[in-house]
């Protein structure tokens, strides 16, 4: 039995409202969530899914736009180079050979790095200069595709089959006119990707041939277009190649990639506008120096002069016409004295623009273009900051950055191990002195450096005798120096940090992504490789590790805290604890 109370609010719920229909008197309403018209504009948006958010027709202006501001825009230009400089660096990403067998490692090196100096299809570009087009084109584009494949050449007398990697451009990666199934397998088809319905999974893509012979007209406008359509890559089967994709994905069911900084993209044309704009009234501030007023409104003939200019020209319907025009110039050049009529008057010509209310305003449109692109204004356009907020800004762009780094990153560990199933096949397939010959043939001349690991590969007996390694695919890639500008007091902060206890190796690590076995073990890896470098003939009795590095020599580290000695049993200096914290503090 309900008490009177419940019964009156249950009866208020259900009094029929303004045209009969029955409503709670109180409703749950976000103001976000409501349109008030006439108070702001009106949000064109839709809940949809991200296949259909970010469509072909989307995609491609998006793209085209992005290309036209970095190459007309030195503010997004000079965003997109630093975004390769702190991405990949300089000198591009180095890959290095990171499985538990040194000797292994040493051949390995020397073959992918061999291969690693032309890897690209149709271009002789490095490798390393091929991830910094990765990395450009990652931002601009939003996208990079990587057909992985393979090319005859000519070694010796013989050909062989060597793979090969094929940078796509992604406008040629698109559903062909017309088709909205695949023939092989009947699988729906969205923007150039064959999907398979039940899981979500990437099958092929179908990418349009380029024909270098065609022309511009050929590659732009052409009503008849071939393609072809290329397996996506599994990694389950590496030596099958096929396409990789890589971009930064935003939302689940997202199948292609979009350009850094699509939200400022309108931003970055209203600049260049008003800068053409204030430009031109600067131009005609040039050019007009005074005014003068007269009842007449023509200049004095004993004064001044006009020179008729004839500009041949088109009217609208396309014939030929000569348009005349009149130039004043003064006769005489200098300073003189003048006398003008009653009502006449001289001005002087002059803007204000750009006023400094404008300069704040553009000045604000390169805040906004910064925010767009994830990019610290500072970088872009250097301006003095306090110290505190420089770090703090510098911090939270590296994170930045790296995200556009580990993309690339795993498409270059991918690279790597299709590249050593070819390279485990032809050059590291063998044992003793066949895997020897095998390798010198391929290589042909090796430099200094690659004879000195061959050496070490030799010594270690992997070349002649031992078995491939299972992590015979585990590499190593660093990124590039993020763009801290106070490396002393990061990593005197750090030293303090870890003499105290208050953070320890693994969360140091952690906190650059990396895993702090792997860390110790490259540590001793080095200690080790410095004691044998120093025993070799060349170097044995005239150099000591102590002498290329402290790392090699136990430090004795002093306690700011002041704390008694630790008893016997405890490390002590030299042992191996001891060694790794001034390794790591250093």
């Amino acid at each position: 039995m309900k008490n009177p109370v419940t019964k009156m609010i249950l009866f208020a719920t259900r009094l029929p409202m303004i045209g009969g229909a029955v409503k709670r008197w109180v409703q749950n309403r976000f103001d976000a969530a409501f349109q008030g018209w006439g108070e702001r504009s009106w949000l064109f948006q839709s809940l949809q899914d991200a296949w259909l958010e970010i469509d072909a027709m989307t995609r491609q202006e998006l793209q085209r736009i992005s290309d036209s501001l970095a190459e007309n825009s030195p503010i997004v230009d000079k965003i997109l180079d630093l975004k390769v400089q702190f991405s990949v660096g300089a000198a591009g990403l180095k890959i290095i050979p990171e499985s538990s067998d040194e000797g292994f490692n040493d051949a390995r090196s020397i073959s992918f790095e061999t291969w690693w100096k032309r890897p690209e299809l149709g271009c002789t570009i490095s490798g390393a200069q091929l991830t910094r087009t990765w990395a450009r084109t990652l931002p601009q584009r939003g996208e990079v595709f990587v057909n992985l494949t393979e090319e005859e050449i000519i070694v010796g007398t013989r050909k062989q089959k060597v793979p090969r990697t094929q940078t796509i451009e992604c406008h040629r990666v698109k559903s062909p006119s017309g088709l909205t199934a695949d023939k092989q397998t009947g699988f729906p088809i969205i923007d150039g990707e064959v999907v398979n319905p039940k899981t979500g999974a990437s099958v092929a893509w179908f990418v349009r041939k380029q024909n270098f012979f065609g022309g511009t007209g050929y590659n732009q406008q052409t009503t008849v277009e071939e393609f072809d359509r290329i397996p996506t890559f599994d990694p389950a089967n590496p030596s099958a190649g096929g396409i990789v994709h890589i971009f930064h994905r935003m939302r689940f069911g997202q199948r292609r990639g979009l350009p850094c900084g699509v939200s400022g993209f309108n931003m970055v044309r209203d600049n260049m506008d008003l800068h053409k704009l204030m430009m031109n009234c600067a131009k005609i501030r040039a050019e007009i120096a005074l005014v003068e007023t007269n009842p007449s409104g023509e200049l004095d003939a004993l004064l001044n002069r006009k020179s008729k200019l004839q500009i041949a020209t088109q009217n609208v319907a396309g014939a030929s016409t000569v348009k005349n025009s009149f130039v004043d110039y003064n006769v005489s050049v200098g300073g003189k004295k003048i006398a003008m009529k009653v009502g006449s008057k001289i001005e002087d010509f002059v803007t204000n623009m750009p006023s400094p209310a404008q300069q704040d305003y553009l000045d604000l449109h390169v805040t906004y273009i910064c925010i767009a692109w994830k990019v610290p204004k500072m970088l872009v356009m250097p301006y003095s900051l306090q110290g505190t907020v420089t770090r703090a800004d510098l911090d939270i762009c590296t994170a930045a950055f790296r995200q556009d780094f580990e993309l690339i990153r795993e498409l270059c560990e991918i690279v790597y191990a299709w590249q050593g199933e070819w390279d485990l096949k032809s050059n590291l397939k063998f044992t003793g002195e066949k895997r020897l010959k095998a390798l010198k043939n391929f290589h042909g001349e090796m430099s200094g450096e690659q004879k000195q690991v061959m050496a070490r590969a030799q010594r270690s007996a992997w070349v002649m005798d031992a078995a491939t390694p299972d992590d015979a695919h585990v590499c190593l890639i660093r990124p590039p120096r993020p763009p801290n500008v106070d490396i002393g007091y990061t990593a005197k902060a750090l030293e303090i940090e870890m003499r105290l206890g208050v953070k320890t190796f693994q969360r140091h690590f952690a906190d650059q992504n990396l895993d702090w076995r792997t860390e110790f073990r490259q540590l001793a890896e080095a200690q080790v490789y410095l004691t044998d470098l120093c025993n070799e003939p060349m170097f044995k009795g005239k150099v000591t590790p102590g002498q290329l590095t402290s790392l090699a020599v136990p430090q004795p580290v002093d306690d700011p805290t002041s704390k008694p000695d630790a008893p016997e049993g405890d490390s002590k200096e030299g042992s191996p604890s001891n060694q790794f914290s001034k390794a790591v503090i250093y």
